[in-house]
C-alpha cells in the first residue's frame, strides 16, 4: 500500500511537471504567435513605407524578381512608355534594353538575384512600348521582395543630356571638318602660348607634320619667326586682332613664302580670353601668278584690242568699265573714251540690284553665261549673250566679259515661234515627212480629222490615210513631184 502511494505520488508528481512544460510551450507559443504577428505588421508597415518612398521619388524607380517587373512608380512608367504600372508588371525587364546592352544586363541582374551584390551607375539605353529610345544611368542594390531575391532599381533619365551631348559632339566633328577643308592653315593657343590644336594644312603648309607639336610654344617651332608675329600673339591675349596681308616670311631653308594671316582672340564661356587662334593662307603661288600676269600684260593687252569678238573689262566691285576694245566701240556706237567713264549699269536694261547679284555670281564661279539687253548709244536695244569670267591683275579683281550680238537670232527664234503657231493652230490638215514618206509632224487640225493623235501618226507612213480609190500610179506621181522639189497639190 505504501508502495502503490509512493508511486501515485510520483506520478502526480510527472504530470505536473509535464503540464508546466505544456504551459510554458503556450505561453512561448502565444508569445511567438504575437510577436509573428507584430513581424507581419511591421513588415507590412515596412512594405507600405518603402511603396511610399518609392511613389513619391523624384526618379524612375522599380522592383525586379524572377527577371520581371515587380513594381513601379509613376517616374518609371512614364520612362518606359507605359500608361500604368500593370501595362510593366510581369513584363520581362530585359525586353526593355536595347539589344547592345543585353549582355551587360544580363550579368548585372544575376549578380543582384543571386550573388546579392550592388550594381554600381552604369549608362544604358532603355526601350519605351512604342519602340523609342530613352538614356538612362542606371543602378540597383538586391532587395527580398515578396519572398523572392531581386533588385531595387534606380533609373534617371539622361536623354536630353545625351542628346545635346550628341548634338555638341556633331558640332564639335562639323567644325573640325570645316577647318581641316578651309583654305587657311589654322592653329589654336592656349594663354601659355602653346599649341592646343593644329589644323593639317597648318602642319602641310609648314612642313612640320613629322613633329609633335601640341603643348609646345610657337617659338619652339619656330625659333626664327619674326618678331612681328611674337607681339601678334600677345596682342591677341589682350583682346586685340591683328590682320596682315601680303606678308614674306622666309623659310629655315631660305624659301621666300607670301602669305595673309590673322591673329585674333579666342574666349572661355565666361568671356575670359583663353587664347588665341592664327588663320594662315599662303598666297606664294598666287603672287607668282600676279607676276606672270604681271609679265603677260603687253600680250594680253594686245590680244584684247585687236580681237574682233565684242569685250569688256569690267571692275568686280563697282561695276565700272575699265577697258574696251575696237569692237565694243563699233557695235555700241560710243567712244572708247565715253565707254571709260561709263558703268555697265548704264548699258545693262536690268536694275543694278540684279546686276550686282549676276556680277557676284560670276566672281564666286557659280555662273559664267547670261543672256541680256544691252542699251546702244542710238538708243536701240540689243539682245546679247554675255560670257563672263574673274580673273586678277594686280591684285585686283575683274570680269573680263564676251559679247556676243543675237539680236536677228532672236528675232527669227520669236518668228519660227509664230510660224510654228500658225502650222500647228491652223484649220487646214497639215503634214510634214521625210523624204522617204515618214511622218515626222502633223499639227493640231491633223489629228482632229483624221482621229490619229500626234504620237501615233509619228514615224509612220503616209498611206495610213490611202482611202483606197486612188491607185498606186497616183501616188508615186505624187512622191515624184515632191521629192524633185515641185509643189504638189491634189
Amino acid at each position: 500500500m505504501a508502495i502503490n502511494d509512493g508511486l501515485r505520488n510520483k506520478q502526480i508528481e510527472k504530470d505536473a511537471d509535464i503540464f508546466q512544460n505544456l504551459a510554458k510551450l503556450n505561453i512561448h507559443l502565444t508569445e511567438t504567435n504575437k510577436q509573428l504577428q507584430q513581424d507581419k505588421l511591421d513588415a507590412e508597415a515596412n512594405e507600405a513605407h518603402l511603396h511610399l518612398l518609392i511613389d513619391n521619388a523624384p526618379f524612375a524607380i522599380f522592383i525586379q524578381t524572377d527577371w520581371q517587373f515587380a513594381y513601379a512608380n509613376k517616374q518609371a512608367v512614364n520612362h518606359f512608355g507605359a500608361k500604368s504600372a500593370h501595362d510593366l508588371i510581369g513584363q520581362p525587364v530585359l525586353n526593355f534594353f536595347h539589344q547592345d546592352y543585353q549582355g551587360i544586363v544580363k550579368q548585372r541582374i544575376t549578380e543582384l538575384n543571386e550573388r546579392e551584390i550592388a550594381q554600381s551607375v552604369l549608362d544604358e539605353i532603355h526601350l519605351r512600348l512604342d519602340g523609342t529610345l530613352v538614356y538612362a544611368q542606371v543602378s540597383a542594390v538586391p532587395l527580398f521582395w515578396k519572398g523572392k531575391n531581386g533588385a531595387l532599381v534606380f533609373v534617371n533619365d539622361i536623354t536630353e543630356r545625351k542628346i545635346a551631348e550628341i548634338n555638341l559632339n556633331n558640332h564639335h566633328e562639323l567644325l573640325r571638318y570645316a577647318i581641316e577643308h578651309s583654305n587657311n592653315a589654322i592653329a589654336v593657343h592656349d594663354k601659355d602660348m602653346r599649341y592646343i590644336y593644329v589644323s593639317q594644312k597648318y602642319l602641310e603648309n609648314f612642313e612640320i607634320s613629322n613633329q609633335d607639336i601640341i603643348g609646345k610654344k610657337h617659338c619652339e617651332i619656330f625659333p626664327q619667326s619674326p618678331e612681328s608675329w611674337t607681339k601678334a600673339h600677345k596682342d591677341a591675349l589682350n583682346g586685340i586682332v591683328t590682320k596682315v596681308d601680303n606678308c614674306e616670311y622666309l623659310r629655315p631653308d631660305g624659301k621666300l613664302e607670301y602669305a595673309n594671316w590673322q591673329c585674333r582672340p579666342w574666349y572661355l564661356s565666361d568671356k575670359e580670353i583663353g587664347g588665341f587662334i592664327v588663320y594662315i593662307e599662303l598666297i606664294t603661288e598666287q603672287k607668282a601668278a600676279e607676276k606672270l600676269i604681271k609679265e603677260s600684260e603687253e600680250k594680253f593687252r594686245n590680244l584684247f584690242n585687236d580681237h574682233s569678238a565684242i569685250k569688256f573689262l569690267i571692275d568686280a566691285e563697282n561695276g565700272n568699265i575699265v577697258d574696251v576694245n575696237q569692237a565694243t566701240v563699233k557695235f555700241y556706237g560710243w567712244s572708247r573714251d565715253t565707254m571709260l567713264r561709263m558703268n555697265i549699269y548704264m548699258i545693262n536694261t536690268l536694275s543694278p540690284e540684279q546686276i550686282s547679284l549676276e556680277m557676284e555670281k560670276t566672281k564666286d564661279h557659280l555662273k559664267t553665261y547670261f543672256e541680256f539687253k544691252h542699251r546702244k548709244a542710238d538708243g536701240s536695244i540689243a539682245d546679247v549673250e554675255v560670257y563672263s569670267s574673274r580673273i586678277v591683275i594686280g591684285g585686283k579683281e575683274y570680269l573680263h566679259s564676251i559679247v556676243h550680238d543675237v539680236t536677228e537670232r532672236k528675232k527669227n527664234e520669236q518668228l519660227l515661234k509664230l510660224l510654228s503657231n500658225a502650222v500647228n493652230y491652223s484649220p487646214v490638215s497639215v503634214i510634214i515627212t521625210n523624204k522617204e514618206g515618214k511622218i515626222e509632224y502633223v499639227n493640231k487640225a491633223f489629228t482632229d480629222i483624221n482621229g490619229y493623235s500626234f504620237e501615233e501618226a509619228l514615224q509612220k507612213e503616209t498611206n495610213l490615210l490611202s482611202s483606197g480609190y486612188h491607185p498606186k500610179s497616183f501616188y508615186d506621181q505624187m512622191w515624184s513631184t515632191i521629192l524633185s522639189g515641185k509643189n504638189w497639190t491634189g
